[in-house]
């Protein structure tokens, strides 16, 4: 894979669960020192998002890039897959929306990762990309964090209130 901007970009970040891993990912790459950036169709939503998660994980030295791109705009999202290493979305339905990310992310090579619960677009998109994907060295993991995001925000909420 050629060099990419970002480690991961985070397609999502205004929805609950996005401003949650937003938050974590702020906190994580302070210490692990990877790149990261937010995406979506929204950026003052974005910026409000990056804002409390500063506020909460008390990271002031990171401002992540935002991405703005639509998840009906092939073009838009081929842009921000190119950024990226890894793309983390937590936008759903999947099956309404995610089509079109994981035909960019297999056509672009880029990593992808979803949390979703919907059984019927996992297998649909390893009947239509699998193949492509595995030429392609490309990463497809669905469900990823599906049962354990609760408990993990959880204990990460502890740590941080020091609770």
């Amino acid at each position: 894979m050629a060099a990419r901007p970002f480690d991961v970009v985070l397609w999502g970040a205004t929805g609950f669960t996005g401003a949650l891993v937003a938050e974590y990912l702020l906190a994580a790459a302070q210490t692990a020192g990877f790149t990261f950036a937010v995406g979506g169709r929204n950026k003052a939503k974005l910026e409000a998002v990056l804002a409390r998660a500063a506020s909460r994980s008390g990271v002031t030295s990171i401002t992540p890039p935002i991405i703005i791109a639509d998840s009906d705009d092939q073009d838009s999202l081929d842009k921000m897959v190119a950024q990226a290493r890894v793309v983390l979305t937590t936008v759903g339905p999947y099956a309404k929306y995610g089509w079109k990310l994981v035909d960019a992310c297999v056509r672009i090579r880029t990593d992808y990762v979803d949390l979703t619960g919907e059984p019927h677009f996992v297998r649909g998109v390893a009947e239509k990309y699998h193949e492509q994907a595995v030429k392609n060295g490309v990463l497809i993991v669905n469900a990823c964090g599906f049962d354990s995001i609760p408990s993990d925000l959880g204990t990460f909420m502890c740590e941080l209130t020091g609770k």
